[in-house]
């Protein structure tokens, strides 16, 4: 495809004039902002430069090959791998990863129940649901060597061993295939509910009763399924982590084909080797074994079979952070209170199910828009695949798409509200302890002013959907082989792109606006 001179300059006075604008203040900080220009500009200049990027890369990439494969830098024989390499550490770090674990529980159920007093929801809240996204996705999927409850189990089965004289505290019954990653699906949609439906979520002694229950559920899957098959497939956090760890720019992989056959997580070797199994990699040889540096997003082109339940648990958590945007906007706010009468059967639990209401219907929602634009993508592409095969080929390409909303949401309240940290540690169960010398500390509230949180979350959005379509574009030229079908099938992507990043900076923005009105 050719774009006219017109085209070109059109799309990039629309970047231009979407980059010039100053910057809204977002809710919660206090401060009033009126925007310089109508928000249609800013959102028709996003939808633009996402617009302008597919006409980049398509230019970019026009006589390019693509075997499935990517530049790696083996850092495994380097110092920097000494976290992998050593046993002392790793134990380590694995011992602090369940102190923190049990700490966390312990504070929630005798604590002090103020939760700015209590350690347990900012743990929650804050390290693990923020932080450790943002170290999984830029960094590296630490959870697989810091999952406490993978840790108790591995602990409980040492001793079961040395005291019965068995091979193993699990039944090691067969995992049945067509179930998938299901199990991790209700288990994060239920996790969802906690965060962005129960009104006491942010209770310690709540927290800690839903963690205790998670944790049994877990510990019962992995006694009947093992240990990894179930935390590969059941345990909804590992599914969490391992996708967004796809766009890491490290990796684990083990390059010998026959470790992968006893693997207990049943993983698959595809043409980049066995990727980020930690089980395989434990089990190889030091001579198979490479910690690579590798480019962001590389991970989501590794070409291994996606199921319905993984691309359905894409979807879910796509939909599931776009829902907290969306119930921050007046016209949630008014579709609540025209919903509500329907719901009198519940009394003061009416918002409570309409909101639930909601959060099941986004990612139906999504998921039918996906599989409409992924239709029209094997249309224009003239491939006989299902529309099925389209869907799971191109849906982990939204990844990049999930991580941008959840630095746009969330990275603010970190730096701030994760100064509470600080105080804490040396008061964890709000007793007035000062074990540290850190109890009188108070959050700097201005070290993130309103300025740098609307930058980042318009910069976020946009360039999480630029780095989706490049995705995209890249895995159809894999697929498809010929250039001009893999473009044809790019229309309606695009089109997804351009239309999901308006809408998401309307979300954005719709609290600045309303405030501003």
């Amino acid at each position: 495809m050719k774009a006219t001179p017109k085209v070109v300059i059109g799309l990039s006075i629309a970047l231009i004039l979407s980059l010039a604008i100053k910057p809204a203040y977002a809710h919660g900080f206090g401060e009033r902002y009126d925007l310089p220009l109508p928000l249609s500009i800013y959102i028709i200049g996003a939808g633009a430069a996402v617009g302008l990027s597919f006409l980049l890369i398509t230019y970019l990439l026009r006589n390019s090959r693509f075997s499935g494969s990517y530049v790696v830098v083996n850092l495994y024989d380097h110092k920097v791998s000494w976290l992998l390499k050593n046993v002392v550490v790793r134990t380590f770090i694995k011992g602090f990863a369940l102190f923190a674990f049990v700490l966390t529980i312990t504070s929630g159920l005798i604590g002090d129940q103020t939760p700015i007093k209590n350690l347990t929801p900012t743990m929650v809240w804050i390290i693990f649901w923020v932080a450790l996204t943002y170290i999984s996705a830029l960094v590296g999927n630490a959870w697989r060597i810091i999952n406490p409850l993978k840790i108790l189990f591995e602990v409980a089965e040492w001793t079961y061993i040395r005291l019965s004289k068995n091979n193993s505290l699990s039944l090691n019954r067969d995992y049945p295939t067509r179930l998938g990653v299901w199990p991790a699906f209700a288990l994060f949609l239920g996790f969802a509910w906690v965060e962005l439906v129960y009104p006491s979520s942010a209770v310690p002694k709540t927290l800690s009763i839903f963690i205790i229950y998670y944790s049994l559920i877990s510990w019962i899957g992995m006694f009947i399924f093992g240990k990894e098959r179930w935390t590969t497939n059941g345990d909804a956090f590992t599914v969490f982590f391992d996708l967004f760890g796809c766009f890491a720019p490290t990796e684990v992989r083990v390059s010998l084909d026959t470790i992968c056959l006893s693997c207990g997580s049943g993983c698959k070797y595809t043409v980049n080797g066995c990727v980020n199994c930690y089980d395989c990699f434990d089990r190889s040889p030091k001579t198979a074994r490479q910690f690579n540096l590798r480019p962001f997003g590389a991970g989501l082109l590794n070409g291994g079979e996606i199921s319905p339940s993984l691309l359905a648990t894409v979807i879910l958590i796509l939909s599931t952070v776009t829902f907290d945007g969306f119930t921050a906007t007046p016209l949630w706010v008014d579709m609540v209170f025209q919903i509500l009468p329907i719901f009198e059967f519940l009394g003061s639990s009416r918002v409570i199910g309409v909101t639930t209401l909601g959060l099941l219907i986004f990612p139906i929602l999504f998921v039918s828009v996906y599989l409409i634009f992924c239709r029209a993508m094997r249309y224009f592409s003239n491939e006989s695949t299902d529309t099925l095969k389209f869907a799971k080929l191109f849906v982990l390409s939204l990844i990049p798409i999930a991580l941008a909303y959840h630095l746009s949401h969330y990275l603010s309240y970190l730096l701030i509200q994760g100064q509470l940290l600080i105080t804490l540690l040396s008061d964890p169960f709000g007793y007035g302890w000062d074990l540290f010398g850190t109890g009188e500390f108070k959050p700097n509230i201005a070290i993130v002013n309103a300025r740098f949180a609307w930058i980042l979350s318009m910069v976020a959005i946009v360039m999480g959907h630029i780095i989706a379509v490049y995705i995209s574009h890249i895995t159809a030229v894999n697929y498809l082989k010929n250039h001009r079908a893999a473009l044809k099938s790019q229309y309606p992507m695009l089109i997804l792109m351009i239309a999901y990043t308006m809408t998401s900076l309307w979300i954005l923005a719709q609290p600045i606006t309303e405030f501003s009105g």
